[in-house]
């Protein structure tokens, strides 16, 4: 991280993320409520929560398949099965760090966890069977000719992430912090599947109704803001899993999801298009577009939209003009380990 790196082109990288773009947060909007996305800073870190909070609605868990999970664990139980409704509870309290790096970066994140998820796999109606030896539970991609499989998890988080990254081509380095606490329902539904020779792809559909406290950069003069997941907008995706049923794939072929903030009335909207993650490129995506709208009431809205291509640069820019928004997924629940 001691690389030499031009002065001007890495001040420039560092305050996309760090520090505001002159308006203040305080400015009314037409309907007399307060534009939380006023000010860059705060937009991009809650653009980067959105996205990352999206992503860890898809991962199915792939303890459902394997025991290499991408997600740290750190106390996994089926015990209290009986009469309780739950299939498994699986728990996370960690302090640790990831390294990340490609061609065009190499990232670290310092990464604290304090999570709970309580999972209920059902298929029509019957609570599935978890493996109280294995702690896991398993279900043949077989069982959805008798129905679809649901995934209904209750969750509770707190989540903390330093991340330190340099760009190797300009080199740029930049530091961006990203703490969240979130609770609420997530819904994965598991409605069809193919197989194409050793693989196996699952065709599911995500919904959530989720609360999440984010905490803004100390420069915004705020101390967070509240994103309110709408349920209303499900998004399907499909999950390729390998032989060994570990996932290779995850592939959003369009969709969106919409957060209310409610100080302010605003909606951020992130919409894909043909979004695919790979299990080599973990948390940065490989292919598809990505934009992230902030509706406002009474205002014209705000567009920003990127297209994924590997090892390109991670910025998505406002359609009709200058500003850009960097976009940060590493350590995310497909790579947290």
């Amino acid at each position: 991280m001691h690389s030499p790196r031009t002065p001007a082109r890495a001040a420039t990288f560092v305050i996309l993320l760090l520090s505001g773009c002159g308006t203040q947060i305080g400015n009314p909007t037409g309907s007399g409520l307060i534009r939380v996305t006023d000010n860059a800073s705060t937009l991009n870190t809650l653009v980067n929560a959105a996205f990352l909070q999206t992503v860890d609605g898809i991962n199915m868990g792939d303890y459902a398949y394997s025991r290499l999970e991408s997600r740290v664990s750190t106390d996994r139980n089926c015990d209290a099965q009986v009469g309780s409704g739950i299939s498994l509870v699986d728990k996370a309290d960690s302090r640790h760090s990831v390294i990340d790096e490609s061609a065009a970066w190499y990232a670290k994140s310092d990464l604290t966890i304090k999570r709970s998820y309580q999972d209920a796999w059902t298929q029509n109606g019957e609570l599935l069977a978890c493996d109280t030896t294995a702690r896991v539970l398993r279900f043949p991609h077989e069982l959805l000719e008798q129905g679809t499989v649901r995934l209904e998890s209750q969750v509770d988080e707190e989540l903390s992430r330093s991340l330190f990254l340099t760009e190797k081509k300009e080199k740029q380095e930049l530091q961006h912090n990203l703490s969240f606490k979130k609770t609420g329902r997530r819904t994965l539904e598991f409605m069809n599947f193919a197989e194409k020779g050793s693989e196996v792809t699952l065709v599911a559909q995500l919904s959530n109704e989720v609360e999440s406290t984010i905490a803004l950069p100390s420069e915004t003069g705020v101390e967070s803001a509240t994103l309110q997941l709408q349920e209303r907008f499900p998004l399907e995706f499909s999950v390729t899993l390998d032989q060994s049923k570990q996932w290779t794939r995850y592939v959003i072929p369009s969709g969106r999801q919409e957060f209310i903030i409610p100080a302010s009335g605003e909606v951020l909207r992130l919409e894909f298009r043909n979004v695919t993650l790979s299990r080599e490129g973990g948390c940065v995506p490989i292919g598809g577009q990505l934009s992230a709208t902030v509706v406002r009431p009474n205002e014209s809205n705000i567009r920003y939209s990127m297209t994924f291509q590997p090892n390109s640069p991670l910025i998505m820019k406002r359609d009709g003009g200058t500003d850009s928004l960097v976009l940060a997924p590493f350590a995310c629940v497909l790579k947290e380990r």
